[in-house]
């Protein structure tokens, strides 16, 4: 007895690569795991003490007219550092280089987060920045530096006096490393990504660079800094953060709170009841200032 041949359909070998491509972005979106609530890392970016005879972000005490915030993002210089990816400072951060050394500085700034594209970058096989390898879509990135007070526009305006502020943060929408296929990505989105400075305008992150994409519905670089209040018992730093074993800050504790704060960390888990009282402390503290909700979104807020 003869039996019929089955008829088998050609393979579409488009549609086939473009469910492998939202297979891809899936897993790179994917957020779900025995604990789904997001993160809140803490990041310290910009120029800081080590740069700050070359250069400095300043917080406009005047709040000049030209500026559109009180204080502006200049990120730190490395000149001595090849291996890092560097570009000219923008031409509204060079006023505040020192004019001493503008030659051997504007060149070699590492422009990063972008706060433009919403981006940030970071190597992640250094100490400093290895835990970001473990944040997921959806988590929190809390951007804090130095801010140097300045009564004017440029350079001379500094008056000596600096704190310690908030300036902006990421919700996490991709993450995106060496083996990452970015052409999975919508193309606003994968353009975003490529302007990032550890792209080096290549269209691969070398072998232990990461790139994070924030959502732009709710990311920003802050309006206004806000102040971590380094020098009072009670300030904001305090109240919000703890070390790495969960113990309080205190002003004069050990560990510092400078040296607890330094790599970049997991510093509230929204999962853990405790740390929401905190993470609502300093929800309020953005919102005072920015009329920005950093925990816009997340369920029980």
């Amino acid at each position: 007895m003869a039996f019929p041949k089955r008829q088998v359909k050609a393979l579409d070998f488009g549609k086939l690569v473009k469910l492998r491509r939202l297979a891809q972005a899936h897993r790179m979106n994917d957020t779900s795991s025995s604990n789904d609530q997001p993160r809140i890392y803490l990041i310290n970016v910009g120029a800081n003490s080590s740069h700050e005879s070359r250069a400095r972000s300043p917080l406009f005490v005047n709040n000049p007219q030209q500026h559109q915030s009180n204080f502006l993002y200049v990120s730190f210089y490395c000149a001595n550092k090849p291996e890092l990816a560097t570009k000219e400072y923008p031409a509204s951060c060079q006023s505040f280089l020192n004019p001493r050394h503008l030659d051997g500085v504007k060149r070699f700034a590492h422009v990063d987060p972008d706060w433009e594209n919403l981006t940030y970058g970071d190597c992640c096989d250094e100490p400093r920045g290895a835990t970001l390898k473990n944040a997921r879509v959806n988590d929190i990135f809390l951007f804090w530096g130095a801010l140097y007070h300045n009564s004017g526009a440029d350079w001379e305006g500094f008056t000596g006096e600096k704190g310690w502020y908030l300036f902006g943060c990421l919700r996490l929408q991709h993450k995106l490393s060496a083996t990452s296929d970015i052409s999975m990505l919508e193309p606003n989105d994968r353009q975003r990504a490529l302007k990032n400075i550890h792209f080096r305008g290549e269209k691969h992150l070398p072998s232990n660079d990461f790139v994070f994409v924030g959502n732009p519905l709710s990311s920003c670089a802050f309006t206004r800094a806000v102040g971590l209040q380094v020098n009072d018992d009670n300030g904001l730093i305090y109240k919000a953060f703890t070390t790495a074993d969960d113990i309080p800050l205190t002003r004069n504790g050990r560990p510092r709170w400078s040296s607890s704060l330094r790599s970049c960390r997991v510093v509230i888990d929204l999962a853990k009841p405790g740390h929401r009282n905190r993470a609502e402390i300093l929800r309020q503290a953005v919102k005072k200032e920015n009329n920005f909700d950093i925990l816009t979104n997340i369920q029980g807020f």
